[in-house]
């Protein structure tokens, strides 16, 4: 296997049940919106609306903030989590994976 190939792999490639938690930080984005992290929750191909909504009001109940609801191209939500809530989350077998909501930028 060729250098840059192995380097792309290890670098680019997580695993689709992968749950990534950024350290908090002066540069993470979502400090500025709020006092919780924003996450992009997907859940697994099985679950039903009715278990999304769900959990989006536990969300809420439990000082998240649900900001988005997905539908059509995954199912799951963005919200700012709580860290308590994030952890019980993670753990969660109906979930497929939770990644930072992040605004990401290309150079040209």
């Amino acid at each position: 296997m060729r250098l840059r190939t192995w380097l792309q792999r290890r670098l680019f490639s997580r695993p689709a049940t992968d749950s990534y938690r950024p350290p908090p930080g002066p540069l993470h984005k979502s400090h500025t919106m709020s006092d919780n992290p924003k996450y992009i929750v997907v859940f697994k191909k099985n679950v039903t609306k009715e278990q999304i909504d769900k959990y989006a009001d536990e969300v809420n109940n439990n000082g998240g903030k649900v900001t988005n609801v997905y539908e059509s191209v995954l199912n799951g939500f963005a919200a700012h989590l709580p860290d308590s809530y994030f952890q019980s989350l993670q753990a969660d077998d109906v979930i497929d994976y939770i990644e930072p909501d992040l605004v990401v930028t290309t150079q040209s």
